[in-house]
C-alpha cells in the first residue's frame, strides 16, 4: 500500500512541476498585427501578424510572421510599473526598427541599437542625435 501511495505522490508531483514549468512558456509570447515594414537585428519584416518569443533560448527572441521570421539578441528589461504586452519600435524618418518586447507583467526585452546610421544616442560625428519616434503597438 505504501508503495502505491509513493508512486502516486511521486506522479503528482512531477505534473504540478511540469505545469509550473509550462506557465513562463505561455507567459513568453506576445501577439501583435504590425501595420508596417520593420527591421530586426539586420532583417526586414513585412507588415502582418506577427508573435515574439523568447522560448528559444537564453538572450535570443524570435520573431515569428506569417511568411517571415527573425531572431535577435536581446537584454531583460523590469519596470516597477504594471506593463502590458505590447511592442515598442522606434521611428527614424520613414524606418522601423524592433526595439522593445513587454511580455505583460513587469518583465519585457530591450533589442541592441539597430538604427543603419549607429548608436543614436551618441552620434559618430558629435553633432546632436537624429530625432525619433516611438511607436507602440498592443499585443492582441
Amino acid at each position: 500500500m505504501s508503495s502505491r501511495l509513493l508512486r502516486s505522490s511521486l506522479a503528482a508531483s512531477l505534473m504540478a512541476l511540469l505545469a509550473a514549468v509550462s506557465i513562463p512558456a505561455e507567459a513568453a509570447q506576445v501577439r501583435c498585427r504590425i501595420p508596417f515594414s520593420f527591421t530586426v537585428h539586420g532583417a526586414t519584416l513585412p507588415p502582418g501578424n506577427y508573435h515574439a518569443s523568447t522560448d528559444v533560448g537564453p538572450g535570443m527572441l524570435a520573431i515569428h510572421g506569417d511568411r517571415s521570421f527573425a531572431f535577435a539578441i536581446a537584454n531583460d528589461l523590469l519596470t516597477r510599473d504594471e506593463s502590458e504586452a505590447r511592442l515598442v519600435f522606434y521611428k527614424y524618418g520613414d524606418s522601423y526598427y524592433l526595439r522593445e518586447v513587454w511580455l505583460g507583467g513587469r518583465s519585457g526585452r530591450e533589442l541592441p541599437q539597430n538604427h543603419p546610421k549607429g548608436d543614436v544616442k551618441t552620434a559618430k560625428d558629435g553633432t546632436a542625435p537624429e530625432a525619433f519616434e516611438r511607436v507602440v503597438i498592443a499585443a492582441r
